[in-house]
């Protein structure tokens, strides 16, 4: 029959507790718990802690618990014919700690980000279908990276990721890496889903990961191309048909509004007409969401053009930089900008033109036509879930609005002055 005995080896303050199991036949297996104990408060007679204290109690509770499942564990294995040895004594200790899971995963953070990476393409996705994006995994990868140089030589667990350990990544990210804040709350956010994981798994996790806020920052510094200057770019003269290509492209971007991978997977296959109108229909791949874009006045003239030849992303980035330069859109603006030696973006004042990515023409489309088209209808188009989402797309500040309203205001003055004056001597008069 099988026994279980507790023990310290020291007498210390902190002695570590070992569970001794006992199959007869002189088979004796022994393995170090997690469990601590002050030697003065245990008692060597019993095997557990004097239970003085709530705290004993509580210890003798979690020890009671651990040998019940290990001799259930004995009892199951012995009648599988399964071998009892150290390592099934390590693992099933292990297993009732959640330091491991039942599929083998251990308790380390870097060890659940290599889970989740390494069965990313069984996993369920944002749209509901299976497998993690490219992009989704190179987040994960980034972030195994980077923790591995935040935790050093000691192992982090799953379970030790609380607050206190939040901030001080954080300001590892911030302060010592020079991340951008906006990077760095996902990446908090990536390892608070890395440990909910985890948790799902069976492993323990802090009870204080609810409280961890990670997501995202609002970018203050959103670049766009204002329509004076869309028309430059429309007008300058491009050298090389691949740079021609480019700015088609990009002008088309600015008034369809779609991320860079739906902009360039668009074909002529993809025009319908509607009721005597044409529009595009996309499926978007990143929400999956089918909308369906009008094509404005200005989009149907690069159209007549003829449709733009295919182009990857990687040289659409790189073309509409020069495409940008040609058209000198080359004023100083502060903005993020990738630097190959640090390989990350970094903040700084730069010639506008090196700024321009893809993004730009999602966000030029959204910058420019809020405020003219009802908000539901410019929503429908971005594919933007909410006003707040897409209101983190806007450019404008809040001087650029106030210039605006200024702007307005002398229109009306022009159109019709004295029912406009009428109005404001009403309203002060309330």
């Amino acid at each position: 029959m099988a026994t279980i005995k507790f023990r310290v080896k020291s007498k210390a303050q902190n002695a570590s507790i070992y569970l001794k199991l006992s199959l007869g036949r002189g088979k004796v297996f022994e393995k170090k718990t997690d469990y601590q104990v002050d030697f003065s408060k245990w008692s060597v007679l019993k095997g557990l802690p004097k239970q003085n204290l709530a705290s004993e109690k509580k210890l003798a509770a979690k020890l009671r618990s651990l040998e019940k499942y290990v001799l259930d564990e004995v009892n199951e294995s012995t009648a599988k014919g399964e071998i009892i040895n150290y390592d099934w004594l390590d693992r099933r200790i292990g297993i009732h700690l959640k330091k491991i899971n039942p599929n083998n995963q251990s308790d380390l953070v870097i060890d659940s980000i290599q889970s989740i990476i390494d069965t990313a393409n069984i996993r369920i996705n944002q749209s509901g279908n299976m497998g993690l994006s490219q992009s989704r995994i190179n987040d994960y990868r980034s972030l195994l990276s980077i923790f591995k140089k935040f935790q050093g030589k000691k192992a982090i667990r799953v379970s030790d990721v609380d607050g206190a350990l939040a901030t001080k990544f954080l300001d590892y990210l911030v302060n010592n890496q020079n991340y951008s804040k906006g990077y760095s709350k996902r990446l908090i956010g990536n390892l608070k889903t890395v440990c909910y994981d985890a948790s799902f798994n069976g492993l323990e996790v802090s009870d204080q990961l609810k409280k961890i806020k990670g997501g995202k920052v609002r970018n203050d510094l959103i670049v766009y191309l204002t329509p004076g200057e869309i028309k430059k770019i429309e007008k300058a003269k491009m050298l090389t048909p691949y740079l021609e290509n480019a700015r088609k492209w990009l002008i088309l971007g600015c008034y369809i509004g779609q991320r860079g991978g739906d902009l360039l997977s668009i074909t002529k296959t993809h025009l319908r007409e509607v009721e005597g109108i044409t529009v595009i229909q996309i499926t978007q791949q990143k929400t999956k969401k089918h909308v369906t874009i009008p094509i404005l006045e200005e989009a149907q003239e690069i159209l007549s053009q003829g449709f733009p030849n295919k182009i990857s992303t990687q040289r659409f980035n790189e073309y509409i930089k020069k495409v940008c330069q040609i058209a000198e859109i080359d004023g100083p603006t502060e903005g993020y900008k990738f630097d190959k030696e640090k390989k990350r973006k970094v903040k700084g004042v730069f010639p506008k033109h090196q700024l321009i990515t893809s993004h730009i023409c999602r966000r030029s489309f959204a910058t420019n036509y809020y405020g003219i088209l009802p908000l539901h209808l410019l929503m429908q188009i971005t594919g933007h879930s909410s006003e707040k989402s897409l209101l983190g797309y806007i450019g404008k500040s809040n001087y650029d609005y106030a210039k605006e309203t200024i702007q307005f205001m002398e229109k009306l003055k022009q159109q019709n002055p004295k029912e406009l004056k009428l109005s404001i001597l009403k309203s002060e008069s309330k």
